[in-house]
């Protein structure tokens, strides 16, 4: 479990940093909030930015849950939506959408984020602008990775990827090729992974940005890690650190640190993953952030508890457990501490405490189950199969109005009625579709009122 939520939180990190910050939507309250939509509302339409439309669209959506009965929030939020749907300008409609989609993916929102990215990716298409085309591909990408719909999602980005390359664009094929090579990572194909961390290390190396070659490098290991190649992995680690120190990261330094150690516990040789956690990853504890730290103390007391240091180990998965309280983000990473920490009560015979964190661990596992954002599977791929098919039948409508000048009536009659039939197949797609997302809806509602 340790392999899959380092990777994944070093995405999530870069997805973030990747994006500009996000200043608004968690300081405004909500006394200023409706004041500030209506200063906006008020300018000239050719001075508001993307950016402002796109933050107030996201506030007000989130205060509306919380006041939905506010007809001046409800009526400002429409008037926002009105504003991008009349913009003259289709850049800068497709701009907003785009952000959009950035914002509500910051917040988690995936099902909002999806809705924006595809309206976004109309817009581009319409534009003819390939090379956002691809970037709003390798968002929608991204959101099925976080729902961890990985092979939809390297679906998704190959095509992204495709572009990228016709373009000859070395930023996004090495930001597409990265997240490929991690949905492999998950689907268990590690030699895949290494193909496209290859990709993508490639790029990073004409790009010379030490931190951006470091992470590919690091990659790597993972998937020599993934296919237990464990010196090969520990080789490219060490190659990450050094290109880390070389770029005064001292932060990352210690984490690649972290993930040598890693590699030695699960190659058997937990003394050398205790001195290389004591002597060389916990030198940078100061500049390592509270996420890194609880990895760090977690691999820790799992090497003394693999030595049988049982009461050095039980102060390791508590201090991850105190790290992993201050960052507040990874349910699943606490919940893997408290499991160890009753584990090592259980070996020490004090079955009070092994009782009190094996209950803590079963209510964690509740709440991670009955997390709404991991039921968004059907939502999504319903979102996004609904679109393709509704592209491919404006497609054919769109073929047989410019060649229907050529046919001859019987065979325009043939074909008017094959698509009539795949329009009609499309429509039961459409129905099945949604009546499954209602019966998903009204099942999850059912849940969450079991649960209240």
């Amino acid at each position: 479990m340790i392999k899959t939520f380092k990777i994944k939180e070093a995405v999530f990190t870069w997805f973030i940093l990747s994006m500009p910050l996000f200043l608004f939507a968690q300081t405004k309250n909500e006394e200023d909030l409706l004041p500030q939509v209506k200063e906006l509302l008020d300018q000239e339409d050719s001075v508001i930015s993307s950016n402002e439309i796109s933050n107030y669209i996201s506030q007000l959506t989130d205060y509306i849950v919380e006041n939905p009965s506010s007809t001046l929030a409800n009526g400002y939020l429409l008037r926002l939506e009105s504003l991008i749907a009349n913009l003259s300008d289709a850049s800068k409609r497709a701009e907003i959408y785009l952000e959009s989609g950035r914002e509500y993916g910051r917040k988690r929102d995936y099902a909002q984020a999806m809705a924006a990215y595809l309206e976004a990716l109309d817009a581009y298409k319409s534009l003819g602008d390939l090379g956002k085309v691809a970037e709003v591909q390798r968002q929608i990408g991204i959101v099925f990775f976080f729902i961890e719909e990985y092979g939809m999602s390297a679906e998704i980005l190959k095509e992204s990827l495709a572009i990228s390359i016709a373009l000859k664009d070395s930023t996004e094929i090495r930001y597409t090729s990265w997240t490929i090579g991690l949905d492999y990572y998950f689907m268990d194909d590690h030699i895949s992974a290494l193909q496209y961390h290859a990709i993508e290390k490639e790029m990073a190396l004409q790009s010379k940005d030490l931190a951006a070659i470091a992470g590919a490098s690091g990659r790597e290991a993972s998937a020599y890690y993934g296919m237990e190649n464990y010196d090969e992995a520990i080789e490219k680690y060490t190659e990450a650190y050094t290109y880390y120190l070389t770029d005064g990261d001292l932060g990352q330094a210690g984490v690649l640190q972290s993930d040598i150690a890693r590699v030695q516990i699960k190659a058997g040789d937990a003394e050398a993953a205790i001195e290389t956690l004591t002597k060389y990853s916990l030198r940078y504890k100061v500049e390592m952030s509270t996420r890194s730290l609880a990895l760090t103390y977690y691999q820790l007391g799992d090497a003394y508890k693999q030595v049988g240091k049982y009461e050095l180990a039980l102060a390791s998965f508590d201090s991850a457990r105190h790290y992993n309280i201050m960052d507040g983000v990874a349910p699943i990473r606490l919940k893997e501490t408290v499991e160890q920490m009753a584990s090592v009560y259980e070996i020490l015979g004090d079955f009070e405490n092994a009782l009190k964190y094996q209950k803590l661990f079963y209510d964690l596992n509740e709440e991670i189950v009955n997390d709404p954002n991991r039921n968004l599977v059907i939502e999504l791929n319903n979102q996004y199969h609904i679109k393709k098919a509704q592209e491919a039948t404006d497609e054919a409508l769109a073929k047989l109005e410019a060649s229907k000048d050529e046919l001859t009536s019987e065979r325009a009659n043939r074909i008017t009625w094959a698509l009539g039939g795949a329009a009609f197949a499309m429509m039961i797609v459409v129905l099945v579709l949604v009546l499954q997302r209602q019966a998903f809806i009204q099942n999850l509602l059912v849940r969450l009122k079991i649960k209240n």
